[in-house]
């Protein structure tokens, strides 16, 4: 069976997508900071700092996802390695998510 490669692109940017909507999903104001937006905005920095980190390596992931299928003349020839990536960044934002709801100054 031989996938096209459009079909194949269209689903792994349906992944990143999705994976970089359930990043933003994660961001929220504290309660009590209702009158003080900036102050709980920036008592959150470790959930925006996690934000633009994921974001930034799920853009790198598509970037090499997108030049692995503008190579491709069927998606047969390099499907493993292509969907490794697009299942790679589909953690990220539960990753991202641990890692911005530890402690400042844990380890």
């Amino acid at each position: 069976m031989v996938l096209r490669v459009a079909r194949m692109e269209a689903f792994s940017d349906g992944v990143f997508a999705i994976a970089i909507t359930l990043l933003v999903l994660e961001i929220a104001i504290p309660p009590g900071f209702e009158g003080h937006l900036l102050r709980g905005v920036l008592s959150q920095w470790p959930s925006y700092l996690a934000y633009i980190v994921s974001f930034a390596t799920i853009g790198a992931i598509w970037l090499g996802h997108n030049t692995i299928t503008h190579y491709m003349h069927s998606a047969n020839t390099l499907i493993s390695q292509a969907e490794s990536r697009t299942a790679a960044a589909g953690v990220i934002p539960a990753v991202s998510h641990q890692i911005a709801l530890r402690e400042p100054g844990i380890a």
